[in-house]
């Protein structure tokens, strides 16, 4: 799931104008050994691809912590109370917000030194996997 902020990435000299288009559902070609990438390409495809994986893994961690949430909340909502389910959608538009602004301004840097994608990718999915990391707090919730 690509936020709101990762747009910034397809503005006109940003990341997108040098073909790094960050897209998590990309597979790996047949052949392709991560362990022992052969060239830049396949470093390339291979940082893609750790990101899609910790992708997944928020996507579950979020589903559980949704799950929990709304056994929690139940019986404990009050009016017009924040409950912990929404209290998670809140966190989490800010930390896609966060993470697409943070990443952006990691590729800026790595095309300097003409990484970028790299860069991107490593940001991506370093940062994807602190949020799972967070949402698994919520993963024991009763």
């Amino acid at each position: 799931m690509r936020g709101p902020a990762l747009a910034l990435l397809l503005l006109p000299g940003a990341a997108a104008a040098q073909g790094v288009v960050p897209d998590p559902d990309v597979a790996l070609p047949p052949g392709v050994d991560c362990l022992v990438p052969d060239g830049a390409d396949e470093v390339r495809l291979c940082a893609q691809a750790a990101w899609a994986e910790a992708e997944a893994e928020r996507d579950q961690a979020l589903r559980i912590a949704l799950t929990n949430a709304q056994a929690f909340d139940e019986g404990r909502a009050e009016d017009g109370a924040l409950t912990l389910e929404a209290a998670l959608a809140l966190s989490g538009e800010a930390w896609f917000a966060h993470r697409d602004a943070e990443c952006a301004a990691e590729a800026i840097v790595g095309r300097a030194a003409g990484a970028e994608a790299l860069a991107l990718y490593g940001c991506l999915e370093r940062l994807t996997r602190r949020r799972v990391e967070d949402l698994a707090l919520f993963g024991a919730v009763e």
